[in-house]
């Protein structure tokens, strides 16, 4: 059951519908289903990829935006979520949730810096390319 929510929550973030990934992820918590890594990175990328978009048409407010509702909280609060869970994130967990901080560089630098606590995280080309991104 959890590779299928997986793989639709990815499906949904690819059809830029992240507001019914998350619901999916919030109703398999509800129902205590299991969820896994790859069930949370896909709804952590549905948002980054919903930030991307949302950014090339120039629809983020950045940092006007409500810190309860923007995009990015939402990645950083699923990271949260996912140690309450016990799972741990992984690199791709971070720098999918980097791509979500757009304008946002302090929370940026703030996730590469817990990436760097843990050796299993080290922060990649990947990660530090998304920060600086999400600096200008």
């Amino acid at each position: 059951v959890c590779a299928n929510s997986s793989v639709t929550i990815s499906a949904l973030g690819n059809g830029l519908q992240w507001e019914r990934a998350l619901s999916l992820l919030n109703s398999m918590r509800e129902k205590s289903m299991t969820i896994n890594l790859i069930t949370y990175n896909s709804a952590i990328t549905a948002l980054a990829k919903a930030s991307k978009q949302k950014a090339k048409l120039g629809q983020l407010s950045d940092t006007n935006e409500d810190p309860e509702e923007g995009l990015w909280q939402k990645a950083l609060n699923l990271l949260d979520q996912m140690k309450e869970d016990g799972i741990e994130p992984d690199g791709f967990s971070y720098s999918s949730a980097i791509s979500c901080c757009v304008g946002r560089w302090e929370e940026a630098c703030e996730l590469i810096e817990i990436m760097k606590q843990n050796p299993t995280t080290r922060p990649n080309k990947i990660a530090y390319t998304a920060a600086i991104g999400k600096s200008e």
